[in-house]
Formats: structure tokens, C-alpha cells, sequence
């Protein structure tokens, strides 16, 4: 490689590059020779004096005041289901609606019923409203069983296939704890919440604003609830843009529409319905659009706003992610992205579990300024990875679009910056993947606004992230989709090629053909060696894969590649393998299963990785239970499934790190949002223990 520091070494074709570029040189050759470049051994580049060069730390520019991180999300409540959301996800800016069990007390199905899967493979986030008595019979509630409605209420959920731990939202249509009968409404709202606490879900309710502060006070405390006041203004409030079909979400010291504004910025309100279009209001509907994104008649809506991109599962809002080192593969760095910080854990070997270390970083001290409703992080997705020794890069994204970047080395410690990777956003939620393929090499994936497939990359010979972008031409991917990426090493070369996974959506199929749009969802590989470029294309065979519970895809130690997805229905997974380097068609079977039932509800997983050992392929996740879950593969078997009370989260998937002996730590959170952790044990002979909760 050229060797930066010599005058005899630059030429005038280095002199091309950019400042960032050429101190971004030095400091790689600083790490490479392992001390920091004296002046007297590195050349001052043109247009840059010697002591405009930091040995330790990037470049730090006079930083622009940078909003407070309050991270909000716009959503969407429409009254009954309409196909037309499929559509509306792909070109609106809105992130999350609502999802109607009942809407009164004793109704056993709505519209919604069938589609709380749609909605997630889509990409919408969700709010439940249970609704069982309209305003005009609102006093009703006062001597009505709440026990009884709770109870009806799990039950619609587990009809609807709601995932265990999902919150619940008591619609209450008046204001109601004023009234001389309050003791009747608090006694109602509070068994209510004991009911759902006890059928596995977490309580929660959509009331008036003026109810808010007292739900939130001692008299309801004890159920932990969750809040989603509506705060309407006689006049219209939201700006929705009908031509973009972009909706600007207000921060929540705007929510309330009267004099009371402390009940928005508590932790436990999640959200609020800020404003309506209707026949009544001075702002009556919205346009719909179709597939093609033009315009598709309008309707009335309720406009909502929310501090998490996902009410359903409210105090979970982040994603964990690992990078296990390279030269001490045993060690790890682990990023937990939340909407409003990122918190580190540096693990060495063997070691016990460190505690969480804030970072202090907004979005705005590792890339540009956003405006103050885009000013937090967009934690549906996050990736990390070991590029050498002692270094690790995280990748994630805001709020305005923009992938951003924090490393660690044996000299830098998560530096400040300005600049992002790519020079447009990226979509909202989008999903992330990053590897090192080789020592020095960065290969990061997300999807760009037209949910596209997008490629950037980094090595010492190819220092500028915005350079080295490639949108790849292939089938969109799908909301709901993760995506997942295999380096796999290419013979005896110590290079790698690279494989990206993902679940399609062909959204020009429209909804109300159930049969064709189900096989409009497929499993798309892309793949690049140094002897072919990124080739896109469907996998045969593999079709209606549920696109929310995401695809796994690891190399294992037998030399085929394989992919793992759940269909559709979410009956059981499928199996998709073929030889890793020369094989050309994919060999389709089942995988392990089915799960078992429970309470009378047929399980199934939410979300599940691979992990490969010597003689093992290792398949674990979570069920919509919260059970872990786990089973093995050799070569044409897998073992049965195993189960495990746990207290991860259903709503994230995990992150899984290898460590000595055979064990593997699987990491995540609970529903609450706390870290947690277990190791399982994995022998030569294929066997498979959880061990019991450890200190590490």
C-alpha cells in the first residue's frame, strides 16, 4: 500500500482529495504502524498548515447549537381498514396508525381483526384502541365491570394475534375523572388495567387531556400505564402536506390545545391525537394515493403524534447491536440505539457485563444539524462491526434520514463530526447491516426513499463514504424487512464475498386480490464478488416469507449458505440452502417446527438469527409468547425446538456474540426497555443448554 507520511510517496493525484479524506490517511497509517505520525514524519498536505492537525481526535468544527434530542413520530387513526394503506406506507412520511379491537364492549370483530401481520410486514407501527362505549353512553363506564371488559379485551387481542406484551389502549371518548361518579370511572379504569397486566399485556389508554394528569398520578400508578390523551384545538393544527403526503409532527410541549402542558412531556405519555380532518372542521379530509403514488380519492382521519415510532410496544423504542472484536473474537462492543441516546458497553474477554455508558451524542454531534422534530434517532435498526483490532464502527440512523457514524480505536474515542455517509436520506426505519469483510474494509447496507437496496463502503484506498454508494437495481424491499448480510471467505484468499437477504413487496399488487398480493412477497439475494458484480433476484421457490420476523442467513461450516424465514401465516419457517461458493440453485425445505400452542393460541416467532459453530447451526429467537427459542442443524436435520421463559422483549430481536467454550451470549431487552441477557451452551455433539442467568 502507499505509505502516507513521505513527500517521495504523494503526488499531484493525491492532492485531488479532500481535506477529511487526507487527515482520515493519516490517521489510518497512524493506526497501522500503531503511534500517532509525528509532524516530522507526515507531509502537511496542500492548503493545510501543520497545526490545523489532530493527532487524537477527527476534525471538530465550532459545532452549531444542537436541538434538544425529543424524538417525534406522525401517525395516522382511520376508522375501519382500507387497502390502500399498503400505499399509503410507501409514499407518506407517516410511521405508525391505529388498530381498532373493538369499537364497543362485546363486538368480537372489527375490520382490523385479520390484519394486525399485514400491517407489520408493511411497516406500520401500531396503536390497539379497545372502545367499549361511545361518548354518548360514556357514563356507562361508572358502574360497568372493567375486570370483565379487560378480560374481553386480551381475548380480542390474542383473536387479533397481538404478540405477548403489546400495550392496550383503554379508549375513553369524554373526560371523565371530573365528574361526581369518579370514584366509579377509577374503580372501572383500574380493573381494567389489572386485566390486561394479567392477560400478558401492558395497560394503556387514549383519554382526554384532561384526564391525563390524573391517570398519571397515585391513584393508577400501581398498573404502570401508558398514555395516548387526545388535545384537540377548535381550529386545525396539523400540517399535512397532501401533495407529499408528509405530515409534520409537533414537539410535545405543543400537544396540549389548553393550559396544562406538563401531562405531553411525561415519560408515560407515548403520544397524542394532535388534531382531525372532518366533516366538521375547517380542514375536512386528505388524499389518498395509489401505487403508483398518485392521487386516490380522500377520506377523514385523525392525526396522531408519537415519541416512538411503534406505540404498541411503548417503553422499548431502541435496538441492541454487537461488534464482536476482530483479533480477540472473544471480546465485544455493544451499542444500545435509543430514541434519545446511544449507551456503550466495552466487554473484554471473559469478563463480567460492564454497566451501560452514555455517550452524549445527538445526531447532531456525528452529523449535520436537524431541525428540532427530527432531532433524535431512528432506532428501529443499528449496525456495528470490527474493522481491525481494538476498533469498532456503529452505523446508525436520524430522524432527518441521515445514516450516521461513531467509532472506537485504540486513539479515537466516538469523535464528533459534521459529515454523514450519503448525500440524500435514507427511508424512514430503514433497515441496516454492516460487515467487515476484510481488515480495513466496511461494507454498510440500508434503503434509500425509494426502497431501494443501497451499498456504501470504506478502506484506506477508498476514504469518502459518499464516493463509494451504490443503489442497487432489484425489487424494493419490503417495510416490515430487516436485512440481513453474509461475508463468506472465497477458498484460500483471505477476501470475502458478500451476501445481502432481504423480504419484497411488489406494492403495485393491489390488496383486494388476497391470493395474488400474499405472492407478491418474496426473498431477494443480492450478491458481489471481485469476479461479478451485485446481481439482485428473487430466490425460487422461497415465497410469501413474513416479512416483519425478517430473514436470518449465516455460512456454515459445511460450506453452503443458508437462509431462514417465516411464512406468511406464520405457521412455521422454511429452509433455503445451497453450496456457498459454486452452487447455483437453492435447495427449499422446512425448518424446525411447528411450535407449540399455548393457552390455545398457536405460537410463533417474532423475530430469530442464526449462529454457526463448528458442528452446529444454531437458529434462536423470540416467540410471540416471549419464550426464547432454539433449535440446531446439521446437514439435512434439525432438532427439535426448545422453549425457555425469558425476559426479552417481542418487539426487538436479539443480538448474538460468540464467546470461548461454545457458548453464545444472546443479547436484547425487555419490554420495559431494560438490557438483558443469556448465554447458551453448545456442545460438539450438537446439544444445547440455556444457562441459568449469569453475572456477566
Amino acid at each position: 500500500m502507499r505509505r502516507f507520511g513521505t513527500s517521495g510517496d504523494l503526488d499531484s493525484a493525491f492532492w485531488a482529495v479532500s481535506l477529511r479524506e487526507r487527515r482520515a490517511a493519516d490517521l489510518f497509517f497512524a493506526d497501522l504502524v500503531g503511534r500517532p505520525i509525528s509532524r516530522r514524519q507526515r507531509h502537511a498536505w496542500p492548503g493545510e498548515t501543520e497545526a490545523a492537525w489532530p493527532i487524537e481526535q477527527a476534525p471538530q468544527p465550532a459545532p452549531a447549537p444542537a436541538p434538544p434530542i425529543v424524538p417525534v413520530f406522525p401517525g395516522l387513526d382511520i376508522s375501519t381498514w382500507d387497502g390502500k394503506l399498503v400505499w399509503f406506507w410507501r409514499w407518506s412520511n407517516l410511521r405508525f396508525m391505529g388498530f381498532y379491537l373493538a369499537h364497543h364492549a362485546g363486538q368480537t370483530r372489527t375490520t382490523w381483526t385479520d390484519h394486525w401481520h399485514d400491517l407489520q410486514d408493511i411497516g406500520w407501527g401500531l396503536v390497539p384502541f379497545y372502545l367499549p362505549f361511545s361518548d354518548a353512553h360514556i357514563n356507562n363506564m361508572a358502574t360497568a365491570d372493567g375486570t370483565a371488559h379487560g378480560q374481553e379485551a386480551v381475548a380480542l387481542a390474542r383473536a387479533a394475534r397481538l404478540e405477548s406484551g403489546a400495550a392496550i389502549y383503554l379508549d375513553i371518548e369524554s373526560p371523565v375523572l371530573g365528574a361526581a361518579n369518579n370514584a366509579g370511572f377509577t374503580r372501572y379504569i383500574n380493573n381494567w388495567f389489572a386485566a390486561v397486566r394479567a392477560g400478558g399485556y401492558t395497560p394503556g389508554t387514549y383519554c382526554s387531556r384532561l384526564d391525563a394528569p390524573r391517570i398519571l398520578g397515585a391513584a393508577f400508578r400501581a398498573h404502570r400505564p401508558v398514555l395516548f390523551p387526545f388535545s384537540i384545538a377548535r381550529r386545525t393544527r396539523a400540517v399535512w402536506d397532501d401533495a407529499r403526503h408528509q405530515l409534520t409532527p409537533p414537539l410535545p410541549t405543543s400537544w396540549d390545545a389548553g393550559t396544562d402542558p406538563t401531562w405531553a412531556v411525561d415519560a408515560n405519555t407515548i403520544g397524542s391525537q394532535y388534531d382531525w380532518f372532518n366533516a366538521k372542521r375547517d380542514r375536512k379530509s386528505f388524499t389518498w394515493v395509489s401505487a403508483a403514488g398518485a392521487t386516490a380519492g380522500t377520506r377523514d382521519a385523525d392525526w396522531d403524534v408519537a415519541k416512538v415510532w411503534n406505540p404498541s410496544h411503548p417503553r422499548v423504542a431502541a435496538t441492541v447491536t454487537i461488534a464482536s472484536d476482530r483479533l480477540a473474537p472473544h471480546a465485544m462492543r455493544i451499542f444500545t440505539i435509543a430514541t434519545d441516546r446511544i449507551e456503550f458497553r466495552d466487554v473484554p474477554a471473559a469478563a463480567a457485563m460492564p454497566a451501560a455508558r452514555n455517550l452524549g451524542l445527538g445526531p447532531a454531534d456525528i452529523g449535520p444539524t436537524p431541525v428540532a422534530t427530527d432531532s433524535g434517532f431512528d432506532a428501529a435498526s443499528a449496525a456495528a462491526c470490527s474493522r481491525r483490532g481494538s476498533c469498532a464502527d456503529v452505523f446508525c440512523q436520524g430522524l432527518d434520514g441521515v445514516i450516521r457514524t461513531i467509532w472506537i480505536t485504540d486513539r479515537e474515542t466516538f469523535p464528533r463530526h459534521p459529515w454523514p455517509l450519503h448525500p440524500e436520506p435514507a427511508r424512514r426505519g430503514s433497515p441496516i447491516a454492516a460487515v467487515c469483510r476484510e481488515t480495513d474494509q466496511i461494507d454498510v447496507f440500508y434503503v434509500n426513499r425509494e426502497h431501494q437496496l443501497v451499498t456504501q463502503w470504506w478502506h484506506p484506498r477508498a476514504l469518502d463514504w459518499e464516493r463509494n454508494r451504490r443503489v442497487l437495481a432489484g425489487p424494493l424491499v419490503a417495510g416490515g424487512s430487516n436485512l440481513a448480510a453474509v461475508k463468506r471467505a472465497a477458498g484460500n484468499s483471505p477476501r470475502s464475498q458478500l451476501d445481502v437477504f432481504y423480504v419484497t413487496l411488489d406494492y403495485t399488487r393491489p390488496y383486494a386480490e388476497p391470493t395474488r398480493w400474499n405472492d407478491a412477497w418474496r426473498v431477494v439475494h443480492a450478491t458481489w464478488s471481485q469476479a461479478v458484480d451485485w446481481q439482485v433476484q428473487p430466490i425460487a421457490g422461497l415465497d410469501r416469507p413474513a416479512a416483519a420476523s425478517g430473514v436470518a442467513a449465516a455460512g456454515d461450516a459445511w460450506g453452503r449458505l443458508n437462509v431462514l424465514v417465516q411464512t406468511r401465516d406464520r405457521r412455521g419457517l422454511r429452509h433455503a440452502t445451497r453450496t456457498a461458493m459454486t452452487g447455483s440453485s437453492w435447495q427449499i425445505a422446512d425448518g424446525p417446527g411447528p411450535l407449540p400452542a399455548l393457552n390455545g393460541v398457536q405460537m410463533w416467532w417474532m423475530t430469530f438469527s442464526l449462529a454457526v459453530f463448528e458442528n452446529t447451526l444454531l437458529l434462536v429467537g423470540i416467540t410471540n409468547s416471549g419464550a426464547i427459542a432454539w433449535a440446531t442443524h446439521t446437514p439435512g436435520v434439525w432438532s427439535g425446538i426448545q422453549l425457555e421463559a425469558s425476559r426479552f422483549s417481542t418487539a426487538r430481536p436479539l443480538a448474538l456474540a460468540h464467546r470461548g467454550g461454545g457458548m453464545l451470549d444472546v443479547i436484547g431487552l425487555t419490554e420495559d426497555g431494560d438490557f438483558a441477557w443469556r448465554t447458551l451452551q453448545v456442545y460438539g455433539d450438537g446439544r444445547v443448554n440455556l444457562l441459568a442467568p449469569a453475572s456477566r
